[in-house]
């Protein structure tokens, strides 16, 4: 794991460095989403999602190293009210945190910060769900 937070805190680090390419996500949700991919060498090193809907939103922050997923990170946000309401920024957060080495999830953090267990089918569907997602992803471009 301190592999990984390494190589989070390179990307970040160097995110405005990167090229960066905006597309828009048709189809998604119900009110649009943006993907953003940044490359170095033609390399992906992050590709960001992001989902815009009525009632809220989804990120999904998905982290490369030589065309491996190492860290997903997923934030959804749930507003009290419709996005056409006065003040719908206001709502509930949740926060997953997913760790991969070598195409195997080896940490989920849940929205409480707290580890799910490896053993679990939740565990292991989500795995495959994030690794298919990822690399269909990263596929396209």
């Amino acid at each position: 794991v301190n592999d990984i937070r390494a190589w989070y805190k390179d990307v970040s680090e160097n995110l405005g460095s990167y090229e960066k390419f905006v597309h828009d996500a048709p189809g998604e949700s119900t009110e649009g989403g943006v993907l953003t991919v940044y490359k170095e060498n033609d390399n992906i090193r992050m590709i960001k999602e992001k989902y815009y809907g009525e009632s809220g939103n989804a990120k999904y922050h998905y982290y490369f190293r030589n065309d491996k997923l190492f860290f997903m990170f997923q934030v959804n946000k749930y507003y009290d009210v419709p996005i056409y309401v006065d003040d719908s920024g206001k709502g509930k957060i949740e926060e997953n945190r997913f760790y991969f080495y070598s195409d195997q999830m080896i940490r989920w953090l849940d929205p409480k910060k707290e580890k799910v267990n490896k053993a679990s089918e939740e565990f292991t569907n989500k795995a495959d769900q994030i690794l298919e997602d990822s690399y269909g992803l990263i596929s396209s471009y």
